[in-house]
């Protein structure tokens, strides 16, 4: 008879036996896509929904004025606004501060809430309609259905002033209502892996916009940032083709060089490029070459030019000129028709690996390019170096809403 003593059973109730609720084993899918689509439940309760025009049922705002979106001004990603941003600047900091021992106070909720209406005012004032957030940088689960969770918390605290947009209805609203609209953006699908049905529920929980991988590797493929460039993996290409059914767009910013390439020959969408510079311009690992402007240009795509320093020049204190020059050069090689704006404001550290070719902070932005407040006089600067008016509203919206049309739109434009 062996020595070995038996353990009470975990599933056995308080009776002796076993419930029906202790057999029940709950498979990753089930868990991942609850935790993934619970903060949809915000919007289906009215709490971040983007289509609420205060107009009462029916047709959708899209459907009701199709030119709705004609006027929009949709720009890149804006770090600074994110309600998550606060989340990852503190880790960053108390982890620097718990090393040199200096105690820390953590922000509260109520202080990053200010933070992010101080930039969504900003927008609005210079007559931006949306603009995309960052809700995920690379985490895997439960930190994205978290960073979901307080983007749909923020939007209802904010519902005043800011539209969740999860689709073209959101983005007719916040033009209708004069609302800013935010654009949940995944920087890298880390959190999905191979069970590529996941991503459905991320999409039905906001994820309108999404990186395959970013700036590291993952497991579709490699960063801008690796030495190695292997390009996608064969679970990367499944999953470009996933991302197309589910009618996410596929941003490229952040890619390796192989692997962005890989990825638009796999894509049956247009694919943009969030905030990317023109290599041809500075030589950035997070700027891409001519070849990869073109692609994107035959897919119909867009490139957002940036204004981060680094990927500006080489200049410590790069200048709005230099910026411009990037956005001549794509519409040079691309087309007019190819390059938006991407911003990329942001104080956040960018470093992960000593490696990682960026400074650190605090940045010093181009001054024209440094915030929101610089944009209304965008259109003089484009105008001086001959962006007639079309041009220019193709520059500051039309482009980035003709991708948003085909891919969220099923192919209307």
């Amino acid at each position: 008879m062996s020595g070995r003593k038996e353990r009470p059973s975990l599933r056995a109730s308080a009776g002796g036996g076993e419930t029906a609720m202790s057999r029940r084993t709950i498979p990753r899918r089930d868990f991942v896509v609850g935790s993934a689509t619970a903060p949809l439940v915000l919007g289906t309760l009215g709490c971040s929904t983007g289509d609420d025009t205060g107009e009462g049922p029916g047709a959708s705002p899209a459907d009701r004025d199709p030119q709705a979106l004609d006027s929009a001004v949709v720009v890149g990603p804006v770090p600074l606004a994110s309600p998550i941003r606060g989340l990852q600047a503190e880790r960053m900091r108390l982890a620097a501060e718990r090393r040199a021992g200096i105690p820390a106070r953590v922000a509260s909720w109520g202080e990053e809430l200010e933070h992010v209406r101080s930039q969504v005012r900003a927008a609005r004032d210079a007559g931006v309609s949306a603009f995309m957030v960052p809700v995920v940088a690379g985490e895997h689960e439960p930190a994205v259905s978290e960073n979901l969770r307080r983007f749909h918390e923020a939007v209802a605290a904010l519902r005043d002033e800011v539209v969740a947009v999860l689709d073209l209805d959101g983005l007719a609203s916040a033009v209708a209502t004069g609302r800013v609209g935010l654009i949940p953006w995944f920087q890298g699908a880390k959190m999905v892996e191979a069970d590529l049905a996941l991503f459905a529920a991320y999409r039905a929980s906001g994820a309108g916009i999404m990186a395959p991988t970013h700036l590291w590797k993952m497991p579709y493929g490699d960063g801008a940032f690796e030495r190695a460039d292997q390009g996608l993996t064969a679970t990367g290409r499944l999953a470009i083709g996933a991302m197309n059914r589910e009618r996410i767009v596929i941003d490229l910013s952040g890619m390796g060089p192989r692997s962005s390439l890989d990825a638009m020959e796999e894509t049956e969408q247009p694919v943009i490029f969030s905030h990317s510079n023109a290599r041809a311009v500075h030589d950035h690992p997070m700027n891409v070459g001519d070849e990869h402007l073109r692609a994107c240009a035959e897919l119909g795509g867009v490139v957002g030019v940036s204004a981060f320093p680094a990927c500006v020049s080489a200049s410590d204190s790069p200048t709005a000129d230099d910026v411009l020059r990037h956005l001549d050069h794509i519409v040079d090689v691309a087309g007019i028709d190819h390059v938006a704006l991407g911003l990329d404001f942001t104080d956040l550290p960018r470093k992960r690996f000593p490696s990682d070719p960026v400074p650190d902070p605090p940045y010093s932005f181009p001054d024209g390019f440094s915030g929101f407040e610089d944009l209304p006089r965008l259109r003089d600067r484009l105008a001086e170096r001959g962006y007639g008016d079309g041009d220019q509203g193709k520059i500051l919206g039309g482009n980035m809403v003709r991708v948003l049309r085909r891919v969220w739109g099923g192919g209307a434009e």
